[in-house]
């Protein structure tokens, strides 16, 4: 984001910004950001920011772990645990595993798996002509397709989203022990804020690594070992939908729109299983 305001403000295109800014009680922290950045670009310091929106947020509570030691929190750490886990695509352009993307590659492996064992033949065609896609045509779905997952190998995609799913286990662990020592409306806010986000995210990488392990056993004929990854791509879910209830326990927020518009999560568990079924 901050480069990205950086090169409209090199341009002079000052005059005005919109921001798609998604659902903004979740988004505080970005959003704020953003808005500091683009106030007064050139005064914006990260520290500084930081510094004072964990402050604002979770006074005490807002510093960091140091030297093995709980000293004035670890708020800030657990948010930068979780930022800092985010994969990127294989050239590093661009964010490769955000919710959107994940969900989009795991809906993929599930369709590819319906059809390789529905129309063996079929399925083995059309995988034959993706390998002799152009290379222009690569190109185009590359170098134009911010929002692709990014890895020309399931080896890599595989090591990328185990790789993320270890940091965001870490902020997960991480908010486990920060909650208890939290007021309470530091509480509610740092489990809209964030845990919400974490255990969906996590729950998310989870299924994903799931498919793709279940691709691997279904392309090796060994349908029993496919059919217990779909178990627990399955049972990853659970931890999605605990995530959501974090955003709605609240009297103010019950049975509020809980982002499932944009992911429509219950198709993704509904694809998940018929697939299992399908294999068993």
């Amino acid at each position: 984001t901050h480069k990205v305001i950086g090169q409209a403000v090199e341009k002079g295109d000052t005059t005005y910004c919109i921001m798609n800014v998604s659902n903004i009680r979740e988004f505080q922290y970005g959003i704020a950001a953003s808005s500091d950045m683009l106030w007064d670009y050139t005064d914006f310091d990260t520290e500084k920011f930081e510094k004072k929106w964990f402050n604002k947020y979770y006074g005490k509570h807002a510093g960091r772990f140091h030297a093995g030691r709980f000293h004035a929190g670890r708020v800030a750490e657990a948010y930068e645990t979780y930022f800092n886990s985010f994969a990127l695509t294989e050239d590093g352009r661009t964010l490769a595993l955000m919710d959107g993307q994940t969900r989009s590659a795991g809906l993929g492996i599930l369709n590819g798996m319906k059809k390789q064992i529905k129309d063996p033949t079929a399925y083995a065609a059309e995988q034959k002509r993706k390998r002799e896609e152009s290379a222009e045509r690569k190109w185009g779905s590359t170098a134009l397709g911010d929002m692709r997952v990014g890895y020309s190998e399931r080896e890599a995609q595989l090591a990328a989203v185990r790789r993320q799913k270890v940091g965001f286990a870490k902020a997960d662990a991480l908010s486990a022990e920060i909650l208890p020592v939290l007021q309470d409306h530091e509480k509610t806010f740092f489990q809209n804020n964030f845990v919400s986000h974490v255990k969906i995210m996590l729950g998310l990488e989870t299924w994903l690594e799931n498919m793709i392990l279940a691709q691997e056993a279904v392309d090796k004929a060994q349908l029993k070992s496919a059919a217990k990854y779909l178990e627990s791509a399955l049972k990853a879910l659970d931890l999605v939908d605990e995530g959501k209830k974090l955003n709605v326990q609240t009297d103010k927020w019950q049975h509020w729109y809980r982002g499932d518009r944009k992911m429509n999560l219950g198709a993704v568990r509904q694809s998940t299983g018929e697939t299992l079924e399908l294999i068993r």
